[in-house]
């Protein structure tokens, strides 16, 4: 949030995260260097809700 100046606004609140993977894309789940994998077909998902901690 620094990087975008919004840090001011506080902890951040995700109601509903919308996800579209586009056919093609490879998913490497967070592997530095790792093989990752070809998505065959499309695919969307829905997350939610996040809530940003608290600073303390």
């Amino acid at each position: 949030m620094t990087e975008e100046c919004i840090d001011h606004l506080g902890p951040v609140r995700i109601l509903d995260w919308r996800v579209t993977v586009e056919e093609g894309v490879v998913l490497d789940y967070g592997e530095e260097g790792g093989p990752g994998s070809r998505v065959d077909a499309a695919f969307c998902y829905r997350a939610g809700p996040y809530c940003e901690p608290e600073e303390a």
